[in-house]
């Protein structure tokens, strides 16, 4: 037995059969003593906590992220950026993020965003038509759409 979390359920850091699963770190909670000793028999279950950016991501939450190494749109705790959208991931495959269009900020993905009112110059799917250019100021700002390229 290589771990013991109390429960049979795979995919949490230790196995049905008590073995660690690949992606997680695992610690068992040991306890102190009432004289302060540390107790290594105490009858606590192990911890396992999900690695951050090996590829494999275990959690199904939507504000979660894992991806093979450090992206944009999935920070260095696992957690998906505002302004990104991450997809795709599993317990076998990284995920795949992409910057969210329409939003008003352009992170360096999209060609212009111009916050969803589809101005002139910046197509709802967040590219610059045809006889305009953008000026992307900085990635607090919306794109700013310049005049038409006569």
């Amino acid at each position: 037995m290589e771990c013991d979390d109390g429960d049979n359920d795979n995919y949490d850091g230790c196995s049905s059969s008590c073995l660690l699963e690949e992606g997680f770190y695992c610690y068992d909670s040991w306890t102190t003593t009432p004289t302060g000793t540390l107790d290594e028999n105490y009858d606590n279950p192990t911890i396992c906590y999900e690695i951050c950016h090996d590829g494999m991501r275990f959690n199904d939450d939507s504000t979660y992220c894992d991806t093979d190494g450090y992206t944009h749109g999935c920070n260095e705790d696992c957690e998906v950026v505002d302004g990104w959208y991450c997809i795709n991931g599993d317990y076998t495959t990284a995920d795949d993020c992409f910057e969210l269009c329409g939003d008003g900020y352009n992170w360096g993905a999209l060609e212009c965003d111009d916050v969803g009112t589809y101005l002139e110059g910046c197509s709802d799917d967040c590219h610059v038509e045809e006889g305009w250019y953008c000026n992307l100021n900085n990635v607090v700002t919306p794109s700013i759409l310049g005049t038409p390229v006569t």
